[in-house]
């Protein structure tokens, strides 16, 4: 029924930066229901742990887990390694999740706007929050939280301002009536606090990425994060999904 509030939803989000072979800025990652959170992704995430590591207290980190360092040195033997990857796909494709994602190229942006080095951060904020709330709206007037991983507390602080500021005044899209009836809370956790969304959210803009430079498809880990893009219709992922700015 239209307007019947029927879910609670959660986004989390990484980013990745350009560098020598990368040219875009990327903010991506995992919308997911919390009780398919709690139900599904977590216990799953746990087992996958369990399995290859005997502990759940290990925190996923792609980077790390591609160049098989520090606790994923387990994955130089390619046996474990390609097990482990095709247990991972399978994990993921047995839960219910939507990806949403915003990028630009880093240095275009930097020339034209000429502005601090956060304002990026915040401009991609920005943009793929006004997906999310399409989503959530498209959910049937769903509430909708955002969790990102902490980084320094001015870069945490200026993006709590950006999303008060859009409570208060709303977006380019968005009027803040609507932007407060679909969104609710922003937080911030450090990696110690081992949340398996933001782990899973880690994988998502590098998985663009990758696909945005032509790059290996890594185990096939890009795959199910570009099949899960969110949009109303197919053709219109590349505006709802993975959005170009």
């Amino acid at each position: 029924m239209k307007g019947e509030f029927m879910g609670d939803y959660i986004l989390y989000l990484d980013e990745a930066n350009k560098n020598s072979t990368n040219p875009f800025f990327c903010l991506a990652g995992i919308v997911i229901r919390r009780d398919e959170y709690e139900n599904s992704l977590i216990p799953k995430v746990n087992d996958l742990k369990d399995k290859y590591f005997s502990t759940t207290s290990i925190v996923f980190h792609y980077t790390e887990m591609k160049k098989n360092i520090n606790e994923f040195k387990m994955f130089i033997d390619q046996n474990q390694r390609a097990n482990f990857w095709q247990d991972f796909n399978k994990m993921l494709s047995l839960i219910d999740f939507t990806t949403l994602g915003v990028y630009f190229d880093a240095e275009n942006f930097k020339s034209a706007y000429r502005v601090k080095h956060n304002k990026h951060y915040n401009y991609a904020f920005i943009n793929l929050l006004n997906n999310y709330m399409t989503f959530l709206r498209y959910k049937n007037q769903s509430m909708g939280s955002i969790v990102f991983e902490s980084r320094q507390w001015n870069e945490n602080a200026e993006i709590q301002r950006c999303f008060m500021h859009m409570l208060e005044c709303g977006t380019d899209i968005y009027s803040a009536k609507e932007c407060n009836e679909l969104l609710s809370t922003l937080s911030f956790f450090t990696k110690k606090d081992n949340c398996a969304g933001l782990q899973i959210a880690d994988f998502v803009p590098d998985s663009f990425i990758r696909e945005l430079n032509g790059s290996k498809n890594f185990y096939n880990v890009k795959a199910i994060f570009l099949e899960r893009l969110f949009g109303i219709e197919q053709n219109q992922q590349t505006t709802l999904g993975l959005k170009a700015l």
